[in-house]
């Protein structure tokens, strides 16, 4: 029976992407911020106001899959080697996921892209 090691590493070498910008969850994340980006960009340029709608949709949606995403990693993860590189980075996702949902609330700053953007660090940079 092999160890959990090499079932780890085989996972990686054969293309385990949960969780990789291309994955289900990452294409299906992308679509759904992306989308809220751009209704907000569009009511904007119209002179529009959406009353809220997208941030509480933004919420509802990715908001919510960022923190179940966080809750599953803080249990299911392993510790691992990092190098002071990575260790910042690591706390400046974690200190953008807190920022990006309170900016929506900002007005004229919450037209940009802080969904799409917050959807892309989590997945390329957040824990896995």
């Amino acid at each position: 029976m092999p160890d959990d090691s090499t079932i780890e590493e085989a996972g990686e070498e054969s293309g385990g992407n949960s969780g990789s910008l291309f994955s289900p969850e990452g294409i299906m994340m992308l679509l759904i911020s992306g989308f809220l980006d751009l209704v907000g960009l569009v009511l904007l340029c119209f002179a529009l106001d959406d009353f809220g709608v997208t941030d509480i949709l933004g919420y509802a949606s990715v908001g919510l899959w960022m923190l179940i995403r966080s809750i599953m990693a803080g249990e299911i993860t392993k510790p691992q080697k990092k190098t002071a590189n990575v260790e910042k980075l690591v706390k400046w996702t974690k200190r953008f996921k807190i920022f990006a949902p309170i900016a929506e609330l900002i007005p004229y700053l919450g037209a940009l892209p802080w969904w799409t953007i917050a959807v892309y660090m989590e997945l390329k940079y957040g824990e896995k």
